[in-house]
């Protein structure tokens, strides 16, 4: 985290931050909070944490060399691995028993989805590099970005990668509303006199 040399420049001095992260299950009804894994190393932490369905959540963690998502209830118990291979898996987020990821591998960043158990993964998209930013709470619409066009963004069909919208010239994106019917975004527009504003 911090680096510094000697005026003499024959010593270097180097703080190394490390944390370990778990994953911690609280009920809202206000009843203590427990620890669902047992990291001990900060190699192996956990992050990205969200709900997948009732009774289990998802998260990701390194694996040997590559980061990897995993599914573990809200028991407790040994969390199930869902995706392999030589790529990094990130930024899930499930819905109605789908998840939807970005995957960086030798074809670049895409997004990915999956069923709750890691069957039928599936390829979204193929462009550039592609992130996304939210995905409906019916599980059947993802908000995608693209790194090759910073302002542009599609609603994509989770089933097939489907393009049903796209908008450009967007200047900024909240995502989904609850009812998954409207997608909430802000764009530039010039007013009477001239000037720009974000609507």
């Amino acid at each position: 985290d911090a680096i510094s040399a000697s005026l003499a420049d024959d010593t270097v001095a180097v703080v190394r931050r490390t944390s370990i992260r778990n994953a911690w299950f609280a009920d809202v009804s206000g009843a203590q909070a427990r620890r669902l894994a047992s990291i001990t190393s900060p190699e192996s932490s956990i992050f990205g944490a969200s709900a997948l369905a009732r009774g289990s959540v998802i998260f990701e963690s390194p694996e040997d060399r590559y980061v990897q998502i995993r599914t573990i209830g809200t028991a407790g118990g040994e969390a199930r691995q869902l995706t392999t291979g030589e790529s990094h898996n990130l930024n899930a987020r499930a819905a109605n028993g789908l998840v939807v990821f970005g995957r960086l591998d030798n074809t670049g960043f895409h997004i990915w989805r999956m069923g709750a158990d890691g069957a039928d993964q599936r390829q979204l998209t193929s462009g550039g590099g592609e992130t996304f930013t939210d995905l409906s709470r019916d599980g059947l619409h993802v908000i995608a970005n693209y790194w090759e066009s910073p302002r542009k963004i599609s609603v994509l069909s989770t089933e097939d990668g489907r393009v049903v919208l796209e908008k450009s010239d967007v200047s900024g994106m909240i995502g989904f509303s609850p009812d998954s019917g409207s997608v909430l975004i802000s764009s530039p527009e010039k007013d009477a006199r001239g000037l720009v504003g974000v609507v």
